[in-house]
């Protein structure tokens, strides 16, 4: 299971984001863990999760209109390249999807 044990997945965090701190929670008293529980078992209910997000200015419209599909909706990439105004984009925006 994925962070069985606290010091080598810290030691895993530090070498694939060696310019990043990673900060270590001892007692989260329910809040951002229950927010990643809710936003799994709710993927319909609006998060505030703290993000790190980190793309081009193409990659973030993307990210952004697919932010707007509903939890049960889907679109295609000729769809998601017409929302973010780049309709001959569809091969790039798949990629970003990615």
């Amino acid at each position: 299971m994925v962070g069985d044990d606290p010091e080598i997945l810290v030691s895993e965090l530090q070498n694939q984001f060696p310019n990043d701190a990673i900060e270590i929670i001892e007692n989260d008293n329910g809040g951002l863990v229950a927010k990643v529980v809710n936003l799994i078992e709710r993927p319909d209910q609006a998060s505030d999760l703290p993000l790190d997000i980190r793309g081009t200015d193409f990659q973030m419209r993307v990210w952004d209109a697919l932010q707007k599909v509903p939890a049960d909706g889907t679109v295609n990439y000729t769809f998601l390249a017409e929302q973010i105004g780049a309709p001959s984009a569809v091969r790039c925006g798949a990629a970003d999807c990615g």
